[in-house]
């Protein structure tokens, strides 16, 4: 981690125990930070931020800081920081940039999952997909979930995912990835 990103950070993690005034916002000082990084420093910073900060804290930072960003480079930065969460429950804050952005299909996303769950045989890793999974599945009757809303538009994706993840093999996973996986079987 670069000298810059590393300052943003602890700045962050800082203003976030000790406002510097009655109305700071984490997402306002991501806006700043983001209209002065380049693109690659702030591809960098996507990173660092989901692998150091707690997930909502991250989330509403890097909210502002990709407020007026888009783009294939910022898409590969939150897919590639995905694995690297602070916590598990990063990936909410990862999957929420993405979809709020719409820099990648539900089905796109899913399937991309499933692939680096398949391979990847770090423990924490395979439980962050499998919370990723989680979150986007949902069950039917939570507003907002994969299930809910491509049940109502375009069920043929819901069903590939659905397939896709029946096909998983599970044996190489860690207890935690495999039981929420099957979870996520259970409720659809």
């Amino acid at each position: 981690m670069s000298g810059r990103i590393r300052q943003i950070i602890s700045q962050v993690l800082r203003d976030d125990n000790n406002p510097p005034t009655a109305d700071y916002s984490p997402y306002d000082y991501g806006l700043e930070v983001g209209q002065r990084l380049d693109e690659r420093a702030l591809a960098d910073l996507v990173i660092e931020c989901v692998r150091h900060l707690p997930s909502s804290l991250a989330e509403s930072f890097l909210n502002g800081a990709l407020e007026e960003r888009s783009g294939i480079l910022m898409k590969n930065a939150l897919l590639k920081a995905l694995p690297q969460g602070h916590e598990t429950d990063s990936a909410s804050a990862v999957l929420s940039l993405l979809r709020e952005r719409s820099l990648i299909t539900r089905l796109d996303l899913a399937m991309h999952i499933l692939s680096e769950i398949r391979e990847t045989k770090e423990a924490k890793a395979q439980d962050i997909y499998a919370f990723a999974m989680l979150i986007m599945l949902g069950d039917r009757q939570q507003p907002g979930s994969i299930a809910a809303i491509e049940l109502g538009q375009q069920g043929h994706d819901y069903e590939l995912i659905i397939k896709a993840l029946s096909n998983l093999p599970t044996t190489e996973l860690t207890s935690y990835a495999r039981k929420t996986l099957e979870r996520c079987l259970r409720q659809t």
